[in-house]
């Protein structure tokens, strides 16, 4: 989705007209969304340990998947309602209203605990693809805008 609000910047009118729609399935669906970095470091602490034992990794909070788009947006300064539709084709018949993890355990066991905010991640994730929209392009940032 944060690829998509980046490809998004890209090909919005010079006015701000929207020229491209982001179609999603239920936005209202929550998760604990979770920086993949941080979830490399409470691997690398599993398997420090003596003994194997299970851990449950996340950050113990949940946002919405229309949250996180949202957040996309605002990051390049655009209106979600501008772009974002719904469309039946991606709701799925089994979706899960809300994953939320409980990486008491992962904390208290390991010392870990997810440090970076969901704002945060939403903006690594947006300039991630921002970037990669550049490097594909062969320009840089200040010449896209």
């Amino acid at each position: 989705m944060t690829s998509d609000v980046a490809l998004i910047t890209d090909i919005t009118g010079q006015d701000g007209s929207c020229l491209a729609e982001l179609r999603l399935g239920n936005t209202a669906t929550q998760r604990d969304w979770g920086y993949a970095k941080e979830y490399i470091e409470a691997i690398w602490r599993m398997l420090q340990r003596d003994e194997p034992a299970d851990f449950v990794v996340g950050s113990g909070l949940h946002h919405s998947v229309r949250q996180c788009v949202e957040f996309a947006f605002e990051h390049v300064g655009l209106d979600t309602d501008d772009f974002l539709r719904t469309d039946p084709a991606f709701m799925l018949p089994a979706e899960v209203d809300t994953l939320l993890a409980d990486p008491t355990k992962a904390r208290e066991e390991l010392g870990w605990q997810a440090r970076t905010t969901f704002r945060e991640l939403m903006q690594i994730m947006v300039e991630a693809g921002l970037e990669a929209q550049e490097r594909a392009a062969g320009r840089r940032r200040s010449e896209s805008r």
